[in-house]
């Protein structure tokens, strides 16, 4: 059996060589944006097929998933086909709730079960505004 965390380290332990310039000056543009000294920035990747840039790609990736985000939850990771709304939520909730020192979630658990709900609502709404330009 393979753990699919341990795949992605195997995938993305490998170094990536001559693209640090690259790596550095995304990194330099997103650290604006974190600091509000710029609102958003597009950054173009082009080159020959097979130059890399899908890698470059992943390594950004994983540098900023490792660096800024390193509680962030993929929502995708929990979407499971079969399961119900409710459980679905119920799973998340309970992730984001086993994340959190008992003593504080002791304390605040109901909080944090209503911030949970609060957001999700605000994301569905936001859905529902993207689906309708859509269609």
């Amino acid at each position: 059996m393979f753990i699919s965390e341990a795949l992605n380290k195997i995938k993305t332990d490998l170094d990536i060589i001559g693209m640090t310039e690259e790596i550095k000056i995304v990194e330099k543009n997103f650290q604006r944006i974190l600091e509000n000294k710029q609102r958003n920035k597009f950054i173009n990747f082009n080159g020959e097929d097979g130059s890399g840039k899908t890698r470059l790609l992943e390594e950004i990736k994983y540098r900023f998933e490792n660096k800024y985000f390193k509680d962030i939850i993929y929502i995708d990771d929990f979407n499971n086909k079969n399961a119900s709304n409710e459980e679905q939520y119920n799973t998340i909730l309970n992730y984001i709730l086993n994340k959190v020192d008992k003593n504080l979630r002791d304390k605040y658990e109901i909080y944090i079960k209503n911030l949970f709900l609060y957001y999700l609502k605000k994301i569905l709404q936001i859905v529902k505004i993207i689906n309708k330009s859509f269609n």
